[in-house]
């Protein structure tokens, strides 16, 4: 019975008291995250809404997590102050 509802109480416990702010900064494609977003079937919309609202899984990595799939991506601080490019991007099915 417990393995049943960690997940759900673990889930609960993150939309409570976890806070994912929104992440500010201009966004810019490399070729590479181009390429990738089209071989995907992604938007400049999912990844800016990846970018601003995903979860840090690694220091320049992102990722968001829906109901049944994720979108990941790499990213750097560009030259300019207050701007990020995205390196890379995927996205994969959900378990």
């Amino acid at each position: 019975m417990w393995k049943i509802m960690k997940p759900w109480i673990d889930d609960a416990f993150k939309q409570l008291f976890e806070r994912t702010g929104k992440r500010t900064g201009k966004l810019r494609l490399s070729h590479l995250a181009f390429i990738r977003m089209q071989e995907h079937g992604l938007s400049e919309q999912d990844i800016e809404n990846a970018f601003r609202f995903g979860t840090h899984t690694d220091e320049k990595t992102i990722v968001q997590r829906f109901s049944t799939y994720t979108i990941g991506m790499w990213f750097k601080e560009a030259e300019k102050p207050d701007e990020y490019v995205i390196i890379t991007c995927w996205k994969g099915e959900r378990r």
